[in-house]
């Protein structure tokens, strides 16, 4: 199967049979890089399909380079190229289509999320850090983009434990919070609630395991610790955290975003906002 390079201005003609297009995209990652290309599926009866859009990436990329130089043609991309799918629909579309189709697709673009041994040697170049991986976590890549790579399920089951920081002054051992999640279930197990009167410090539970997976900084003896079941390290349990936070009490500030999701997922606060009017 042949794979073009195509300028955003391309308009794909009819009249060509299994055939994939490679589309530039203009986005631009901090003005900086332009790695993203939508891919076109051209099938045997001449019928065109969206499969979604993909980054690209090149090792050893020189300054002022904000594309790999990809070849026009190929069948196949040499080892000095990378890319990852910018979502799950990318590889569920491919596998729609057929698990051959998506192994030859995945295996020609080197995806990292296919071949763990291309995303451990990418890791760490700065293209992936700014630009490959700034949408997509290494959660992600490692676990549902990987299964859907693999012809897997989407959804697994999956848990992991939290555990708090002692009380000051309390004879009593740290709490744990056990989360078991079976994917589809019924009632659903991956709605938690916290219930409790004003000031009993659910909001401040909440802040303390939000700082334990996203604050570098943070103690453990402070914060607490999030533990897995499986072996996952924290970096590796959670793809994002978002917090939205209704408390007149939680002066919180937003936590800062991580460019670079290969080092882990990323967190968004959405806490209370006073307004005030004159009189």
């Amino acid at each position: 199967m042949l794979f073009e390079v195509k300028p955003v201005s391309f308009n794909i003609a009819s009249g060509y049979h299994d055939r994939i297009y490679l589309i530039e995209d203009q986005w631009n990652d901090w003005w900086e890089y332009r790695t993203m290309y939508t891919v076109y599926y051209i099938d045997m009866d001449g019928d065109r399909q969206n499969i979604g859009s993909v980054k690209i990436g090149q090792f050893d990329m020189v300054a002022k380079q904000d594309r790999p130089h990809l070849p026009e043609t190929f069948d196949k991309l040499p080892g000095t190229f990378f890319s990852i799918g910018q979502d799950v629909s990318y590889y569920e579309t491919l596998n729609e289509i057929g698990d051959d189709f998506r192994q030859h697709v995945l295996t020609a673009l080197n995806d990292i999320a296919l071949l763990p041994g291309m995303y451990e040697n990418a890791r760490h170049e700065r293209v992936m850090r700014q630009s490959i991986m700034r949408d997509v976590s290494s959660v992600s890549v490692k676990g549902q983009y990987r299964r859907l790579a693999n012809g897997d399920a989407r959804l697994t089951k999956y848990s992991f434990i939290y555990t708090a920081p002692k009380i000051k002054g309390s004879l009593k051992k740290p709490i744990d919070l056990t989360f078991e999640v079976i994917p589809e279930s019924n009632p659903p197990t991956n709605i938690h609630i916290l219930i409790g009167r004003n000031g009993v410090g659910k909001t401040h539970l909440l802040n303390n395991m939000i700082n334990s997976l996203i604050n570098q900084d943070a103690s453990p003896s402070k914060v607490g610790f999030f533990t897995s079941t499986s072996n996952l390290s924290k970096n590796d349990l959670f793809a994002n955290v978002v917090f939205v936070s209704f408390s007149a009490f939680d002066a919180a500030e937003p936590l800062p975003e991580r460019r670079n999701k290969a080092e882990g997922g990323d967190s968004i606060r959405l806490c209370r906002i006073k307004t005030y009017s004159k009189t």
